[in-house]
């Protein structure tokens, strides 16, 4: 077909130029035969091809469609000739816009059950539902989901499958981020409120203090308390213990240098930062004192200035490490009400299915051709194996959470033992025992090649089965 000017489409598609389309094919009967076949033919395939191009495009409306189909058809009235490639290329036109209709109508209900999810992730959410007013909501939008999904049986809602169930999980990970920041920034709160005391008097008040106003929080006020009560304790020795060498450092800067060698390799920049203050007092030492003491009180006063902000970069780093630690436990113990609340994970039915096919392969059997009493068989077992597992990956779960517990808190888990082992369920990845155990009970080969297909063995491992035993892959 010939290269035609845009400005035919889009002068077709307007009604002044259809109207002006019928009136050339009216007046076309009365043109000399020749001059009428040319013209009508080039005015034609250049108004096929660019209505074509648009709708390969995605951009002809089905209205516009239909009015294009009304201006040919009087053309292919008036010139029976050319009806042929008109039919030709409209029904390709038809199709364009008919698959892109049913991919707007798709996208458009795909669009509706999303929001569909997001109305019931607000739900979920609300805090000012009841857990009881939430589940009938739910469950009302279950039904709202499966009238969707009646009303339009041609749409794949597979990526939606399960989005109720999934919507309660996300609402409960979003609380528990909420409620962990929210811990976060309360705990980071008390550690500067503590920081700023200085003496054991206002310590004990503002700890007090603040037990009474956040009960939620004593675990962590208290031990944020303690490592402040420590640290004044350690300062207020050191300093007395320098009035009593006259203020000679030394003793300090020995002290301060054994509770760094303490400190973690990742606190390597914390440790420099401190040595730089130990190095300064040292030497002004060196330079402003003798036998007889400091030769400049300005510089003592500096001096003793680098051992306070070398303790207080220690407090501070111990602080810190108390809402490290209480981060963490409140995240394990997040994760273990979630485990206990979850409970072990109950198989699926597709789970279960394609574990008994599997455990049927194994056999040297095709599950699709066993009795109905035999498949029965291979699927209690498959399901009894699953929730075993499923039991054991429970356990181990909870065991892994509270032993990271117990590494921060130090406190003895009870019972303690191995973390539980979880052993695989026969049959499911050995796909070279499947296949050999199959052979050589001599089961047809082609059956094998079924039964890997329908547990669904990855294409690219079926092809390496399929070549390494010989197996037919294709028929």
């Amino acid at each position: 077909m010939a290269k035609f000017s845009q400005t035919f489409l889009q002068g077709l598609l307007q009604p002044s130029y259809q109207e002006g389309l019928f009136t050339a094919a009216r007046q076309a009967a009365q043109l000399p035969a020749q001059l009428q076949q040319q013209k009508m033919q080039g005015t034609l395939q250049s108004g096929l091809f660019q209505l074509e191009q648009k709708a390969m495009a995605g951009t002809l409306t089905p209205e516009d469609y239909q009015k294009a189909v009304t201006a040919y058809g009087q053309v292919a009235q008036a010139s029976p000739e050319l009806a042929g490639e008109i039919r030709s290329s409209l029904s390709r036109v038809g199709t364009a816009v008919g698959a892109q209709k049913r991919a707007t109508d798709q996208n458009k209900v795909k669009s509706e059950v999303a929001n569909l999810r997001q109305a019931a992730l607000a739900v979920q959410s609300n805090k000012q539902l009841e857990p009881e007013q939430k589940r009938q909501t739910l469950a009302k939008m279950k039904i709202e989901f499966n009238k969707i999904k009646e009303a339009n049986p041609t749409v794949d809602f597979s990526s939606f499958e399960g989005m109720f169930e999934d919507v309660v999980v996300e609402a409960a990970q979003l609380d528990r981020i909420a409620k962990e920041a929210a811990d976060e920034e309360a705990v980071n709160n008390f550690s500067n409120q503590l920081f700023q005391i200085n003496n054991f008097e206002s310590l004990e008040t503002v700890t007090q203090s603040l037990l009474k106003a956040n009960p939620e929080y004593a675990e962590d006020i208290q031990r944020l308390s303690q490592v402040r009560q420590a640290s004044l304790e350690n300062s207020q020795k050191r300093e007395r213990a320098r009035v009593e060498r006259q203020f000679d450092i030394t003793g300090d800067v020995d002290d301060i240098r054994k509770e760094i060698e303490t400190l973690p390799e990742q606190a390597s920049d914390l440790t420099a930062t401190i040595e730089r203050e130990l190095a300064t007092a040292e030497q002004l030492q060196n330079q402003y004192r003798n036998d007889t003491g400091w030769t400049n009180e300005p510089a003592r006063r500096r001096a003793e200035e680098a051992i306070k902000k070398a303790e207080s970069l220690i407090d501070r780093y111990r602080l810190d490490k108390v809402q490290s630690d209480s981060r963490e436990l409140r995240s394990i113990d997040n994760q273990l009400s979630e485990v206990a609340r979850r409970g072990p994970e109950i198989p699926s039915e597709s789970e279960i299915m394609d574990t008994a096919e599997a455990m049927a392969l194994q056999s040297g059997k095709n599950y699709d051709r066993l009795s109905v009493s035999q498949q029965s068989k291979f699927y209690d077992k498959a399901r009894e194996e699953l929730t075993s597992r499923n039991k054991s990956l429970y356990q181990r779960d909870i065991s892994i959470l509270e032993r990271r517990r117990s590494s921060i808190t130090g406190e003895t888990v009870e019972e303690e033992t191995e973390t539980p082992e979880v052993a695989p369920i026969k049959g499911m990845d050995d796909y070279d025992g499947m296949v050999q155990q199959a052979l050589s009970r001599n089961q047809d080969p082609a059956s094998i090649v079924e039964s890997l297909r329908a547990i669904g063995v990855p294409t690219k491992r079926l092809v390496a089965l399929a070549d390494k035993y010989k197996l037919p892959l294709f028929d």
